[in-house]
């Protein structure tokens, strides 16, 4: 099943990909490209289920991937600087809290402690936590903290908000320089206020035995029977009996290719920052061509349930494609193998 512990990768993919910072805004020039979307006449910015409303003209939105909203106060040296965006999924999670509602106290717990701990390593072990763990459960089930963080010669002041919405994660991350936080306190407050997500079903396609899959720029293979794909913004999800196996997203920075990236350390690094220490079952298996990729399989630990996994990144011209795949760690060797030969099969879309 796949189960992404609630902690903000997107951030920890930005260090390892494209040589970004995390949270501070000091790090990241401010870009003149067009967003994504085009801002509606409230000047809500969206992107696909996403949406946030800058809290005056003084903000704007900035490129920095292309499945993120960002935001910006000031132009050559902003002052202050939002991120908003989704990263992972785990219905198992929203199964659970539908049949015991009593667990939500705890549900919360964890989405805090994964927050936190995706703080420490983004932004350093030595950041100073000076509010939160918060909870809300209306309009979303959401957990955040406030805190202190430096780079350099510089100080900031962080907010940063984990939302849970219908099996997803949604992350909000909030920085300003320190000796500003008083006088923007009521645009950061006034920003994480205007987060809304709306999710549309996703489309369900049922899939025949052999069956090639095409998600972007990526292509795969689905050996066995009895799967179907469903697939929303910049993700799609693979089931087989009511079981959600394999999982696949896409990052699209705005500048800089693939082809000089680590993908090896890149991949250790994600891993590891979801679900921690975990059994390495060999090295990590490297391919060049057609395109750069690498995969690794590994034991380890989801909310307390053993698990296999097999994970693998493959770089399309300037696009990172991510698949993870995994099950409970007593699943037949028939499924294992069946996972492993979707993952191995994965590789980049001819142009036609």
């Amino acid at each position: 099943m796949v189960h992404k512990h609630p902690i903000s990768n997107s951030l920890v993919i930005l260090l390892i990909l494209l040589c970004s910072c995390g949270e501070e805004v000091s790090e990241i020039e401010s870009a003149p490209e067009e967003s994504v979307d085009v801002e509606n006449e409230l000047g809500t910015e969206t992107l696909g289920a996403l949406s946030l409303t800058p809290p005056s003209d003084l903000w704007h939105r900035a490129d920095e991937l292309s499945t993120m909203i960002t935001l910006k106060r000031g132009e050559a040296a902003p002052s202050a600087m939002a991120r908003f965006y989704f990263n992972g999924r785990d219905s198992y999670d929203e199964q659970r809290l539908r049949r015991r509602p009593s667990e939500l106290e705890e549900f919360l717990e964890r989405l805090a402690r994964g927050l936190r701990d995706q703080i420490e390593l983004t932004a350093g072990a030595d950041s100073e936590f000076i509010a939160g763990p918060d909870y809300s459960t209306d309009p979303y089930l959401t957990a955040g903290y406030a805190y202190y963080s430096e780079l350099g010669r510089d100080r900031y002041y962080n907010t940063d908000t984990a939302f849970y919405v219908g099996g997803r994660y949604v992350f909000l991350d909030i920085s300003c320089y320190a000796d500003e936080e008083e006088e923007l306190a009521g645009e950061l407050a006034a920003l994480l206020d205007s987060a809304r997500i709306e999710l549309d079903e996703p489309s369900v396609i049922e899939l025949k035995p052999g069956q090639e899959l095409v998600f972007g720029n990526l292509v795969l293979r689905v050996p066995g029977g009895g799967w179907s794909a469903e697939e929303i913004f910049s993700e799609m999800l693979l089931i087989k009996d009511d079981r959600p196996l394999v999982n696949l997203y896409v990052r699209r920075p705005t500048a800089g290719g693939a082809e000089s990236t680590d993908l090896s350390a890149g991949l250790k690094s994600e891993i590891e920052a979801l679900y921690g220490e975990v059994e390495y079952l060999g090295p990590v298996e490297i391919r060049r061509q057609p395109a750069p990729y690498a995969a690794v399989s590994y034991r380890g630990k989801i909310s307390g349930r053993p698990v296999w996994r097999r994970d693998a990144v493959l770089a399309v011209e300037e696009d990172y494609y991510f698949i993870d795949a995994g099950c409970a760690l007593n699943s037949p060797d028939s499924l294992i193998q069946e996972l492993t030969g979707i993952v191995d099969s994965v590789g980049p879309r001819e142009e036609e």
